[in-house]
């Protein structure tokens, strides 16, 4: 399986509640205008403004439960996840060659967010671009970047691959669970019991 890999760029961190903080300016500016304007005409006109913006912040927070996210980060090519090697955009990565990896897996395609707060009015439905692999090679460069995941439970598939690259000791077990999204006791034990059968036989 291939994952789209993404790397951020400046349009990527800004949001849709970024606005937010435009508006905030214009209360700033306003507030210098009230010497020339005078009490009545300043409250009425602040009263205005008020009201304009909670309901702009009401109209963009109920429409935004409906929108999905584009993506602003700049397509890079592909991950490939393989027993013996990792691809990054065609370039291959023997396992001898990394340091340390890691996966932050938290998001996948159509993923409804969660909501920071009552003035949150960024799209509710994730790209699933949210991801992040990083590796560390052993000639000290740093790869980081963003990936894919169109369905929930897709880098499941990749269990005996994770527990590769944990038994040849460039994976930590607590990453291994995270990205497997292992939780339960049982499964814990599963995935214990198999890696150190791995390690006893390499």
């Amino acid at each position: 399986m291939k994952y789209r890999l993404y790397k951020r760029n400046i349009k990527s961190y800004l949001t849709q509640s970024s606005s937010i903080y435009f508006v905030a300016v214009i209360f700033l500016i306003l507030s210098t205008f009230k010497p020339m304007l005078g009490d009545s005409m300043y409250k009425y006109l602040m009263q205005f403004v008020g009201f304009f913006f909670v309901c702009f912040i009401f109209y963009f927070n109920f429409k935004s439960l409906f929108q999905k996210e584009k993506i602003k980060s700049n397509f890079v090519g592909y991950l490939e996840l393989l027993d013996d090697k990792i691809i990054i955009s065609n370039r291959e990565y023997r396992l001898n060659e990394i340091e340390t990896l890691e996966f932050f897996i938290n998001d996948f395609d159509n993923k409804m967010k969660d909501r920071n707060n009552e003035f949150d009015i960024d799209p509710a439905v994730s790209n699933g671009t949210g991801n992040t692999i990083r590796i560390e090679l052993k000639k000290n460069v740093i790869i980081k970047l963003n990936f894919q995941i169109l369905n929930k439970d897709d880098f499941k598939q990749h269990e005996n691959s994770l527990i590769i690259y944990f038994t040849s000791g460039i994976l930590k077990f607590s990453n291994l669970l995270h990205s497997l999204k292992v939780h339960d006791k049982t499964e814990i034990k599963r995935l214990e019991a198999i890696t150190t059968k791995n390690i006893l036989n390499a």
